[in-house]
């Protein structure tokens, strides 16, 4: 792209244009105009496309603590560029060096070899990555004992928990220097790795770097370990117990003095030590009976033995239940290994397993399919685990009805046989509970079970055999435990007078849907009103003016509605505001003398005879102020 003419001052679209062009590299920013590089934004853009653009800059940019910062923080190397001479900008290199230590590396060896300049970076609390700086100072420096043990004291209190020096870039001779590497790997265990092999592979030395760093075991070479003075363990563990079985090679954990040191201190480590010790006994029954808690730690020997539980843990159910529990939490197999040589945990524990996690439940049921108390406990908390009992145990009735009478879903699991069977029919019907029709269509001649199926419901009179349809006692039996049947009977069925009557007997409603010869039969009607007192309304002919039929449909309605309560809400909801309200009031106004005895009578009276309330009297209807004045006196 050709640079144009050089201007003093760009256009702003001459600025956009440029930087898009820096951007995309169509512009040489190494023959960029020195006039381009006075616009601020066209300098950012040069530097945050490569730090090392920094060199092209004119000695101003060069020397700008902001464009030095973004182009160090593009390309570290970049610093090589800047403040020039670098002895003469000390104090703007600090600076970037305290923000971007990396760019340390590319200083000239006169700054890396400086010594007061090195000193001042380390001690200014903001610096960051001190280990980046002393790594990258001159080999002179790096091999100069004496200014590394001064460097060491001058950042003794900002580097209490790691070290500024790297044993891994200082000179071979000082690897070898016990004060440098004491001090280098107290802070960082893994700088032993870096120390010489003479200190290595001495045993004296590993054990005072084991008392001020006890992870440092787990950078140790077995064999030098092996060869560390117990008593250095034993203050290690003394300083820190918490950690030091974390880091201990396994010979260690394994060292019988040490074990009953830490357990001493720290029961919680119990965890750390070797499987010889978490199999052992008498340590895990002294270590389970002091912290409960630990058990899930004990060696799966232990676990899966009976008469160590019981031992270690005494006769208590609870101690028991919450033992079963930690186990069948850390290991259900070594649970399951238990439960086959001893199925006692499971009685002890399955409440408190669907307690605290219904989740097992399947699994547990699959495990132990034929365990009838299991699936019952089971099913109780989810009926669905019925789908993966043994055969036997779905086609026990009982446990079939109880998840039935959770889940009708689970019907499709019951065994075959069971529900194809009359007795498994017969307490369904005895327990109220509800399965499909279809399951009822091969018993449709049995006279007993399709009795009970009827008198849950009449329109089950459908589903039976022609046979038992066509059989009087059996219609006869229907109609007397549930009068509603004779609203499914056959026709033939609905004029005769005895199933008739015995239908209205137990149900007064019949009485509406009798052929209309049959509604004019006074003792019909009489029987009717006792139990459905609105029967009367479908009366025929004079019938609906019987004085003695109209009494007791108003007493039976008055026996089902009649208390004070029901009947100022009767009063209240139903009729204050309608036309028997209002014929109510003015029979009051009327007959002053008796208005204080008023009751509710009379409006279950217009209630009987005039359904609708709010319209007059239906042609053969009565108006039944004698039946008002009658009660007044009565009741």
């Amino acid at each position: 792209m050709g640079l144009g003419p050089s201007k003093k001052e760009l256009s702003r679209e001459d600025v956009d244009s440029y930087e898009y062009a820096i951007r995309s590299g169509n512009l040489s920013v190494e023959t960029m105009p020195k006039d381009y590089w006075n616009n601020y934004r066209l300098t950012m853009e040069a530097l945050k496309t490569s730090g090392l653009n920094l060199q092209y800059a004119p000695s101003s940019i060069q020397n700008k603590i902001c464009h030095v910062l973004t182009a160090v923080g593009n390309t570290p190397e970049s610093i090589k560029f800047a403040f020039q001479p670098h002895e003469k900008h000390l104090r703007q290199l600090e600076e970037v060096i305290s923000k971007h230590p990396e760019a340390f590396a590319h200083l000239d060896d006169g700054l890396r070899s400086n010594k007061q300049f090195i000193f001042k970076m380390l001690n200014t609390k903001n610096v960051n990555g001190r280990d980046i700086i002393t790594r990258h100072m001159s080999l002179e420096l790096r091999s100069d004992r004496a200014f590394l043990l001064q460097l060491i004291e001058n950042t003794k209190a900002m580097t209490q928990y790691y070290s500024c020096i790297d044993l891994e870039y200082v000179s071979e001779s000082l690897r070898n220097d016990e004060t440098i590497v004491m001090h280098c790997v107290s802070r960082n265990r893994e700088q032993i790795n870096h120390a010489s092999e003479s200190l290595q592979s001495n045993p004296e030395f590993v054990g005072k770097l084991i008392m001020q760093n006890p992870r440092v075991l787990l950078s140790t070479r077995d064999d030098v370990a092996r060869l560390v003075d117990i008593n250095c363990l034993k203050q290690a563990i003394r300083k820190n117990s918490v950690y030091v079985f974390r880091y201990m090679p396994p010979f260690v954990q394994d060292h019988p003095e040490l074990v009953e040191l830490l357990l001493d201190k720290d029961i919680s480590q119990f965890k750390h030590i070797s499987d010889r010790f978490r199999a052992d006994r008498v340590l895990a029954t002294k270590v389970v009976r002091k912290n409960m808690a630990m058990l899930r730690h004990v060696h799966r020997s232990l676990l899966t033995d009976p008469t160590w539980l019981r031992c270690a843990l005494g006769d208590s159910d609870e101690n028991l239940r919450n033992a079963y529990l930690e186990i069948f939490t850390k290991d259900p197999e070594a649970f399951y290994h238990l439960m086959d040589t001893d199925p006692e945990p499971l009685k002890v524990i399955y409440k408190v397993l669907m307690q605290e996690d219904q989740s097992v439940l399947s699994t547990l049921v699959q495990r132990y399919p034929t365990n009838r108390p299991l699936l019952l406990q089971a099913i109780d908390c989810d009926p669905s685990v019925y789908q993966y009992a043994s055969v036997p145990l779905r086609a026990n009735l009982e446990i079939a009805l109880t998840v039935i009478s959770q889940s009708i879903e689970m019907l499709a699991y019951v065994d075959e046989l069971l529900v194809e069977s009359r007795v498994f029919l017969l307490k369904i019907l005895e327990r109220d509970l509800v399965i499909p029709d279809s399951y009822f269509d091969r018993f449709s001649d049995d006279a007993e079970l399709m009795q009970m199926y009827i008198q849950k419901s009449p329109v089950h009179l459908n589903r039976v055999s022609n046979r038992l349809r066509d059989d009087r006692g059996f219609i006869l039996a229907v109609v007397r435990d549930n009068g509603m049947a004779f609203l499914h009977l056959p026709i033939k069925w609905k004029s005769d007078a005895e199933i008739c009557h015995l239908a209205i007997k137990t149900y007064g409603f019949v009485f509406t849907k009798l052929p209309h010869d049959q509604r004019g039969d006074r003792e019909l009607l009489l029987e009717a009103v006792s139990t459905y007192p609105s029967a009367i309304h479908s009366a025929v002919g004079e019938l609906r003016n019987d004085r003695e039929c109209i009494r007791l449909a108003i007493e039976a309605h008055i026996a089902k509605h009649g208390d004070t309560k029901e009947s100022d809400w009767f009063w209240n909801e139903y009729v204050k505001e309608t036309r028997i309200g209002k014929q109510v009031e003015r029979w009051q106004l009327e007959d002053p003398i008796n208005r204080k005895s008023f009751n509710m009578l009379c409006l279950h009276a217009q209630f009987i005879s005039y359904p609708i309330m709010d319209e007059s009297p239906p042609n053969g209807f009565p108006d039944l102020g004698w039946y008002y004045c009658e009660t007044l006196c009565t009741f």
